[in-house]
This record gives structure tokens, sequence and C-alpha cells, in this order.
């Protein structure tokens, strides 16, 4: 009973929990943005609601005495909404967080060592990170919980932000090694520096000590 609104309502809610055991697994903490939590919490709320009616279970005095299809109705709809409301709050603040980090975990390094360590980013995920944005902006506009087509909405934004993460992933497995790329290219560079100084120094001895070479080439001839 009810399908098409508990099919919605479980599968918006399995996005959310996968987001969630993502963020859970990567240290970022999502568990302190209220705002989703207490979306779900109430998603909950009405979906027990729901299914206490259908059951012949009252809760309060506000719920009805026997099973009424339009009560569970009401209380599913209003479960979907919370749902999705969740999803958006869960999708924008993980997309920005990601995106900022992107930032942070490249900022140290100019645009060689980002070509040589990661030869893909400024032809392939630089790209895609900012179709990426305007993907998600796109979809932040068109965020209605009253829409009907709250599944296309839902599963466009779980193909951007997945796809967003792998590059993302790609990026943060790479920090390790732009670091030591980096490291390697500062002692080059004080090896050319010193290489330098060297052969200045030995040039300014060779000139300084000229006359005396060319003194002791004639002393040479004369014997």
């Amino acid at each position: 009973m009810h399908e098409p609104l508990w099919t919605k309502i479980v599968t918006v809610h399995n996005y959310n929990k996968t987001f969630f055991i993502w963020c859970e697994e990567n240290g970022i903490g999502l568990k302190s943005f209220l705002q989703p939590n207490n979306e779900l919490k109430n998603a909950w709320e009405h979906s027990v609601r729901a299914k206490a009616n259908e059951l012949g279970i009252t809760i309060d005095e506000n719920t009805p005495n026997a099973a009424d299809l339009t009560y569970q109705e009401s209380c599913l709809k209003d479960a979907l909404k919370h749902e999705y409301r969740a999803f958006f709050d869960i999708c924008d603040w993980l997309s920005w967080t990601l995106r900022t980090k992107v930032q942070e975990d490249l900022a140290p390094y100019d645009h060689e060592i980002i070509s040589e360590v990661i030869p893909s980013y400024f032809s392939e995920i630089r790209p895609n990170l900012d179709t990426a944005s305007h993907e998600i902006a796109k979809l932040r506009c068109k965020k209605d919980a009253e829409a009907s087509d709250i599944l296309f909405h839902v599963e466009r934004y779980n193909s951007v932000l997945t796809a967003l993460i792998k590059d993302v992933e790609k990026i943060r497995k790479s920090v390790g090694a732009l670091a030591e790329f980096k490291k390697k290219k500062k002692v080059s560079k004080i090896k050319d520096y010193l290489l330098v100084v060297v052969v200045g120094a030995a040039f300014l001895a060779f000139f300084d000590h000229l006359g005396e070479i060319k003194d002791w080439i004639l002393t040479l001839k004369k014997k």
C-alpha cells in the first residue's frame, strides 16, 4: 500500500545513508551539521506514524483510531519532503566541503608540479569540477520539496556528486606525491643555484689570476 511513496522515501533515504557513511569513513564531520539530522529525524517520525496507522496502532490523540489511507498518505508525503530536504542539505554541504578541500590541497603547488603529478588535472579533472559546480547551482535553484519529479532531481544530484567524489579522491591520493615532487624540485633548484655559484666563482678566480697565468705561460716558452 502506498508503494510509490515508500519507493521514493527508501530511494532518497538510501542515498542519504550512502553519503553519511562516506563522510564518516573520510573524516568529514557531517554529524555536527544539525539540519539534515533534524530532517531525517522528522522523516522517521512521519514514516512511523504512517506505519502505525496501517497497523491500527494509535500513537496519540491527534491520530486516527482506525486505518486511514488518507492520513497514511499525508504522513508519507511529509516523510518524503523531509528526506528530500535532508538529501539536498547533505549534498550542498558535502559538495562545498569537497571543492574547498581541493583548493586547500592544491594551494601550495604551482601549475608545473600539479601537471607533472596529476597529468589529467587541467585537461579533465578541473573542467569536471567546474561543470559540477555549475550543475549543482542549477539543481539548487530547482530544489522543490513539492515537485512531482523529486526523484529526477535526486538522481541527477547523486550522479553529479558521485562523479565529484571520484575526482576529489584522485586528487587527495596524490597529495603525498605532490609534496614529494615539490621537495625534489626545491632541492634541484638549490643544486642548480650552487652550481652557478661554483662556476661563477671559478670564472672570477680564473680572471683574477689571468695575468699570472699569462706570465707563467711566457716563462715556459722562454725555457
